[in-house]
């Protein structure tokens, strides 16, 4: 057998038009969802303190990103992630499939012109890990002779 996770790394420029700012953008999540929290310390992942959500938007600022990625698992794995600014006339959205886990970063408190939207099958190590591959928290287990597809598609706006 084969344990892996694995995940994209698109990053996108924000603002995506001139004479726009980094908040003049928002997100839009497609669904109910759980949020995993990062420890501040270790920026490891803290699966057992997940927040339920359902707030479908929130808005770009440099503070969101000072604990770190947006982790979200949602209720359903056919999802996506959007990035738009405020009248919708800019914008990029990914949608999946079957992506487990979705993170949404930019840097912070560095002004990085930019903001990450990463659909992952797995996600970083937990608080709780006992450095074992093969116990990972959603790790993924493919046994031999079976075969792993990923899907995400990006459309711009």
């Amino acid at each position: 057998a084969m344990y892996f996770s694995l995940g994209g790394h698109p990053g996108f420029n924000v603002p995506l038009q001139k004479n726009q700012k980094f908040t003049d953008y928002q997100v839009e999540l497609s669904g109910p969802y759980n949020e995993i929290n990062l420890d501040p310390f270790s920026g490891l992942a803290r699966p057992a303190q997940k927040v339920a959500g359902n707030q479908t938007h929130w808005a770009l600022t440099r503070q969101a990103f000072a604990n770190d990625a947006h982790i979200y698992e949602f209720a359903d794995r056919k999802a996506s992630v959007a990035l738009f600014d405020r009248k919708r006339t800019a914008g990029v959205r990914i949608s999946s499939t079957n992506v487990r886990y979705w993170g949404v970063w930019s840097t912070y408190p560095a002004a990085g012109p930019f903001v990450c939207i990463e659909p992952w099958w797995g996600i970083d190590d937990t608080v709780t890990t006992d450095q074992d591959f093969t116990h990972k928290f959603a790790n993924n287990m493919l046994a031999i002779g079976a075969k792993f597809a990923g899907d995400y598609t990006i459309a711009i706006y």
